[in-house]
């Protein structure tokens, strides 16, 4: 189901009963404090790697990203849940923010490290029947604007919200 790209890793199980696989960083990442940064994981969707029942259902599914609890509990990071559409084609990232109030200038999170955790889910409630003209263009918000460059923007205005609402007082 998931190509690599970039010299990537695929994705491991960490056991027969785990609910979902985990995902590597693919290139070292140093955040500092109040800052958040967008970690490669050097993995995409293979659409060739699908099972038939799912490529007839594609609007049925989703991919559910989250972090691996260790990263909260280890390092102290905050992870991005985030939710990727079946039709997505570009390289699956993590998005992480290192609060202002830690007790340390920078984190790094380095190549090959496990920081994040994937899964398959099918919709189970009502699927919004409307349609849409517009065609994928990237990720992290890139069905909000056309044409746009999100990523910037998108992790500076999350740092700002994350540092300002959660961790106002602190």
């Amino acid at each position: 189901m998931f190509k690599t790209i970039n010299n990537g890793k695929l994705p491991t199980r960490g056991s027969k009963y785990s609910a979902c696989v985990d995902l590597y960083a693919n290139e070292e990442v140093v955040i500092s404090a109040s800052e958040t940064q967008k970690v490669p994981l050097g993995i995409t969707l293979d659409y060739n790697k699908f099972p038939l029942s799912l490529k007839m259902n594609m609007k049925r599914y989703y991919l559910e990203l989250h972090p691996r609890s260790s990263m909260m509990a280890k390092h102290g990071l905050i992870g991005n849940i985030g939710i990727i559409d079946i039709d997505y084609k570009g390289e699956i990232c993590m998005i992480f923010h290192v609060p202002a109030n830690r007790n340390c200038k920078e984190v790094v999170i380095k190549k090959g490290q496990r920081i994040a955790q994937i899964t398959l889910l099918e919709h189970k409630g009502y699927y919004f029947n409307i349609d849409t003209e517009e065609k994928r263009n990237g990720g992290f918000g890139s069905t909000d604007r056309e044409n746009s460059n999100v990523h910037g923007d998108n992790i500076e205005r999350t740092s700002n919200m994350l540092n300002n609402a959660v961790y106002e007082g602190s």
